[in-house]
């Protein structure tokens, strides 16, 4: 964060981690034959994107304790 504008409600979804897999390890309705002749292996990817759960507007830089009201 480069501000203390609130920031936005949610990310876009991006790639968090990808691994490379044996084709048995995947269902994908083609027959085992089929898999090991064209595609042995698939890439499998984990998207991951954030949601605002809190925003505090904390510009004078003071530790708040939550629990206490002002």
């Amino acid at each position: 964060m480069d501000s203390f504008d609130e920031p936005v409600q949610s990310t876009d979804p991006s790639i968090d981690r990808q691994v490379l897999v044996p084709c048995m390890a995947i269902e994908d309705g083609m027959d085992l034959d089929w898999q090991l002749a064209d595609s042995p292996f698939y890439t499998v990817l984990r998207q991951r994107c954030y949601t605002l759960a809190r925003f505090i507007d904390n510009q004078d830089g003071n530790v708040r304790n939550p629990r206490v009201r002002p």
